[in-house]
């Protein structure tokens, strides 16, 4: 698995491909918060989930086909087609990048080595084209790493963001329940039952408050969003 990590590089970045490299980064970003996506998320569990029974019906219905970049169901009256999204899975593409990056390097220090020992002037031309061609290629696999690991940690922290803000909310909500309660205990305007809602939201704010909300990292960048058609 690809280490994300890394320790902080300048890289020379040429205008145009400062452009791309930024257009490249906020696709990313835009594309995980899309509500496009999001709709995605629901369509693609509700496709598996009525499969899953279509399957185990006797009476077969509706007709349901997984593709590599399609899911197609198939009704009486209705045919939808949830196009998949595009990725990149980016432990897969880290690691790919990390070993070209590796594999290069080792042409480039013997290239290197050859120019040193024998003088710039005795190479062949096509030797110096190389060299120049694998720095190039290099310098794009970096900026092309940097751009997916910056990306992936700016994603992972608005989730974390979003993630307390949620927690803190549903704090909120219960705070302002207790408070509901204690306003009714205060004025008698109670029986057992109150008693018992107001101990245990007490209960629950504190556990609220103590717990940690669990968040799994996102390893995957959306490259092209899905598309559903009915």
């Amino acid at each position: 698995m690809a280490n994300t990590k890394t320790k902080k590089k300048t890289i020379s970045i040429k205008k145009g491909t400062k452009k791309k490299v930024l257009e490249e980064k906020t696709n990313y970003l835009e594309n995980s918060k899309n509500p496009i996506y999001k709709k995605y998320l629901v369509e693609f569990e509700n496709f598996f989930k009525e499969k899953k029974k279509s399957d185990k019906a006797k009476r077969k219905g509706d007709t349901y086909e997984y593709l590599n970049d399609k899911l197609i169901k198939i009704s009486s009256s209705n045919k939808k087609v949830i196009k998949l999204p595009k990725y990149i899975l980016t432990d897969t593409s880290l690691d790919n990048i990390d070993s070209k990056m590796n594999e290069i390097s080792k042409e480039l220090h013997y290239i290197k080595d050859l120019i040193d020992f024998t003088g710039e002037e005795e190479v062949p031309k096509e030797i110096i084209t190389r060299f120049q061609e694998l720095k190039k290629e290099f310098t794009n696999l970096e900026i092309d790493k940097k751009n997916q690991i910056e990306s992936l940690n700016e994603i992972n922290e608005l989730e974390t963001e979003e993630s307390k803000a949620e927690k803190q909310m549903l704090i909120n909500m219960e705070e302002r329940k207790n408070r509901d309660l204690y306003i009714l205990i205060k004025e008698k305007q109670i029986d057992e039952t109150t008693i018992k809602e107001y101990f245990e939201s007490r209960k629950n704010i504190q556990k609220m408050k103590e717990e940690p909300k669990k968040m799994k990292e996102i390893n995957y960048l959306i490259v092209k969003l899905p598309i559903i058609e009915k």
